[in-house]
């Protein structure tokens, strides 16, 4: 595991089991891990800190999430927990 993983995994408390960097793109980068207390496959989301201090960005953000709450489609991401932690150095959903 690397640095940044194990970093990203104590930052959130240890619920999460971080396992690999999915990629990066133009909001922050996505990390595969697993939810220790649900037994089950997560995505973590790290918004890059200048995106995470944009108060126009959080709102559309928000507003993304809980669209995508509304839809259950294998091919579409499900929202299980949106929270936000400033703890990684960005915003973490």
């Amino acid at each position: 595991m690397s640095i940044r993983a194990e970093r990203l995994e104590r930052q959130l408390g240890g619920v999460y089991q971080v396992t690999r960097l999915i990629g990066r793109g133009g909001m922050g980068e996505v990390w595969a891990a697993r939810d220790t207390k649900l037994d089950c496959a997560v995505a973590i989301k790290v918004v890059d800190e200048e995106l995470s201090l944009d108060e126009d960005f959080d709102e559309r953000f928000r507003h993304e999430m809980k669209t995508l709450a509304k839809f259950k489609h294998p091919r579409i991401v499900r929202v299980k927990t949106p929270a936000r932690s400033r703890r990684t150095g960005g915003s973490t959903w």
